[in-house]
């Protein structure tokens, strides 16, 4: 019997959390031998993305459909370099201001009072929006749009003229996704997977913003059927923190929607969390918490 995509994707994402769950404490934290002040055990990305590679493939099925590769280079992907060679696109012109306004108090937190201002043009190359002492200003240098907060730059993008409203994006270069769960040398892709270390001097709001805006990209363009943002290790609350500030409304969509997928391992031999959106009062929240699939289990079969 043939399985459809989402049957194939509901029994890879039960055996991607039974995997992380079966991720040992050597495997998670690597200790090492220092002179250094501080814990010899640390984080290292690649050794836990190998152990997870190797966990998920003891797991899957010898007749499952889609296979597991890590690290494909996507850089002579003709349909991937379309969107991942510019830096931002956008479309630069007067009715797309207030997208421009939405982008930046969505990204920022302490720009709220956009909210209430209009932006106007101060040149034919300049559009700005001020409050008292706080400004925004955009400005066009050629072919690059420099955003200013303050009078200091924020972001630099490259101006696309189109006929249609252009969603921002930033990447910057094409990537190599962690994993990807795909049909070789076809278009079926069901799933692409980046990973990343909670440890606080290594997760931040940038880099964070930058996997999650391939993800993004990935589903929405090059069509992905899902994404999965996966952070081990750090401390809850760091993660926690991080995440909340690359809060969008875009991404709430693709979360409630199944496709973009955000979990945590804080600990070796343990369940992750996993991200979901509850609305409140018209807002959307942030709920972080073990998923119900791993509940189960651990009910079942408490010792697993």
């Amino acid at each position: 019997m043939i399985k459809d995509k989402e049957e194939c994707w509901s029994e890879f994402w039960n055996l991607l959390l039974m995997s992380i769950r079966c991720i040992k404490k050597p495997y998670f934290q690597i200790e090492r031998d220092t002179i250094e002040e501080g814990s010899p055990l640390v984080w290292r990305e690649r050794a836990y993305c190998y152990e997870l590679y190797h966990q998920i493939r003891c797991h899957l099925p010898y007749d499952y459909p889609y296979k597991l590769h890590g690290e494909i280079d996507k850089k002579g992907h003709q349909e991937v370099n379309k969107f991942f060679k510019e830096e931002y696109l956008f479309t630069w012109d007067d009715s797309e201001y207030e997208c421009i306004k939405d982008y930046l108090i969505e990204r920022y937190s302490d720009v709220d009072w956009l909210r209430s201002t209009v932006f106007r043009k101060t040149s034919d190359i300049c559009i700005e929006a001020s409050e008292g002492r706080k400004s925004i200003s955009l400005n066009l240098k050629g072919k690059r749009v420099s955003v200013k907060r303050n009078k200091k730059e924020i972001l630099s993008f490259k101006a696309k003229n189109e006929n249609s409203k252009t969603k921002i994006y930033k990447s910057s270069k094409i990537p190599n996704p962690d994993f990807v769960l795909h049909i070789p040398r076809s278009e079926d892709n069901l799933a692409v997977i980046e990973i990343k270390v909670g440890e606080m001097d290594r997760l931040n709001r940038e880099n964070c913003e930058n996997d999650l805006s391939k993800l993004e990209i990935f589903i929405d363009k090059i069509k992905y059927k899902h994404g999965v943002f996966l952070v081990f290790g750090g401390s809850f609350d760091h993660v926690k923190e991080i995440i909340e500030k690359c809060k969008t409304k875009e991404r709430c969509k693709l979360i409630k929607e199944n496709k973009l997928n955000i979990i945590y391992h804080e600990k070796a031999e343990e369940f992750p969390y996993c991200i979901t959106v509850a609305s409140c009062n018209g807002q959307d929240k942030l709920v972080i918490q073990k998923c119900k699939f791993c509940e189960i289990l651990l009910r079942i079969s408490p010792n697993m």
